[in-house]
């Protein structure tokens, strides 16, 4: 049952043309433009005032709960406008509902930021689109998620993919009949660390980059995913931070900041212990700082990882660093580390290097 009416005034001016259309029991004939009044009386019946000659016309008496729901439906009509049932919602409103996509150390879609639950088939057409920063046909990205299935098929699964996507009113992708992309208002965290990493390869570039905190380049993409479309891209974002990482290290030198530029290097160390670019550089910085004995132990641990994984020495380069320090007989007299007063330190080898026993 309805529930009561106290007072109720309505009027072919205040009533939108489209309830109007669909429901012109409501403002009655062109020639009846008075406002029709409804009040309980303690009877639960209902007496009208003033003009009443389409009463029965109009239907009120009939069917009070058709008025009633009419009644909502225009409110509902009125406030949207105010952003209350997804209209044009203010600035404030739009920027505490913005999305942002995160795919590093794991899928997370965040909205005003909160985590937003997201079916698995829906997070492998975001993490798809988000990670090709261009307009992808629909056949190539349904084609690559199902790639076992039929043409047809994979299209139908696609197309399920974007209508749950839409279901609750996100605007994620930009759909066209023939065409995807992510919209423009969704941040993801991995193009902001490609951007930053590119920014510190180039080195006609500000400063800023090296002010930036370097952890972010030490965090993987979609970690637990193994279909092929997320490795091809994980090891283009892996070789990426390495470069990045050892840019950062070699510009951090060249103006003084040691401490950071090792910090820097070892991050490249731990991310590929077997990359002899990186040791090469964390050696250089120790020298440049003048810790000889630091520079000296990071060669050792590289050369003992390198012949216990690959059987291996290393390179001439790597040894040209140290120069005299290889050949001079207090380095080869002792072991890695070892010092007359404490004990081997193979235990405690650099960040990176895996500890053998």
């Amino acid at each position: 049952m309805a529930p009561p009416i106290h007072a109720l005034a309505l009027s072919s001016s205040s009533v939108p043309k489209m309830f109007q259309q669909h429901h012109p029991a409501i403002t009655g004939s062109s020639s009846d433009r008075e406002p029709v009044c409804v009040t309980p009386d303690t009877a639960g019946r209902r007496r009208h005032h003033g003009p009443t000659t389409r009463r029965t016309d109009m239907g009120i008496h009939r069917s009070p709960g058709r008025l009633w729901l009419i009644c909502v439906g225009f409110a509902l009509w009125r406030f949207r406008g105010d952003g209350v049932m997804g209209g044009t919602a203010s600035g404030s409103a739009r920027a505490q509902h913005t999305a942002r996509l995160v795919l590093l150390d794991g899928f997370e879609l965040r909205r005003g930021g909160r985590v937003v639950p997201v079916p698995m088939t829906v997070q492998r057409v975001l993490a798809f689109l988000a990670l090709h920063d261009r307009m992808l046909p629909r056949s190539q990205v349904a084609g690559t998620l199902w790639l076992d299935a039929s043409e047809e098929r994979a299209t139908a699964s696609l197309r399920s993919a974007l209508w749950r996507l839409r279901r609750p009113g996100d605007a994620l992708v930009e759909v066209s009949s023939s065409h995807l992309q992510l919209a423009a208002g969704v941040t993801v965290d991995y193009r902001e660390v490609v951007g930053h990493a590119r920014a510190l390869l180039d080195e006609a570039s500000e400063g800023e980059a090296l002010e930036r905190n370097a952890g972010c380049l030490s965090r993987e993409l979609l970690p637990g995913w193994w279909e092929d479309w997320v490795l091809v891209e994980r090891e283009r974002f892996r070789q990426l931070r390495l470069h990045a990482l050892e840019a950062r290290c070699r510009r951090l030198m060249r103006v003084g900041r040691f401490a950071q530029a090792v910090e820097a290097g070892l991050a490249a160390v731990a991310l590929e212990p077997l990359r002899e670019s990186a040791h090469r550089l964390l050696i250089s910085v120790h020298l440049a700082e003048g810790n000889r004995a630091e520079a000296l132990r990071q060669y050792r641990a590289y050369q003992r990882l390198l012949r216990e994984e690959l059987a291996l020495d290393p390179s001439p380069q790597i040894q040209a660093l140290l120069g005299e320090l290889l050949s001079s007989p207090a380095a080869g007299s002792r072991r890695f580390g070892t010092t007359r007063h404490s004990r081997p330190t193979a235990a405690r080898s650099p960040v990176g290097v895996p500890t053998r026993r």
